[in-house]
């Protein structure tokens, strides 16, 4: 038997179980809903906002360790010029960090 016979559904009767199943999908959901859609909205707004303020709680914290691994990773390469290892000239890093900072 060929594959072509096995296949020759096409994509209508696809496009129609693809349908039918989101339409039921979509009925089990509503159903089994454990809450209300204002409920969930609520519940995602209160989420949102304990996980900003956890990351406004922390932002110091993170900049001190970032700042802490920064000098750790200059100390362990013991002043080798970076510039001179990706060849460009500190001119090029001043311009592109005023690129940035105008963007």
């Amino acid at each position: 038997m060929s594959n072509r016979t096995e296949n020759e559904g096409g994509f209508g009767p696809f496009l129609a179980g693809f349908i039918i199943g989101g339409l039921v999908g979509a009925a089990v959901a509503l159903v089994l809903a454990p809450q209300s859609g204002e409920e969930t909205r609520s519940q995602l707004t209160n989420r949102s906002t304990e996980w900003r303020d956890l990351v406004n709680e922390n932002r110091q914290t993170w900049t001190e360790s970032m700042s802490q691994m920064g000098q750790s990773a200059t100390s362990a390469l013991g002043g080798i010029d970076l510039n001179s290892l990706t060849g460009k000239k500190p001119s090029q890093d001043t311009q592109i960090e005023d690129d940035e900072q105008s963007a």
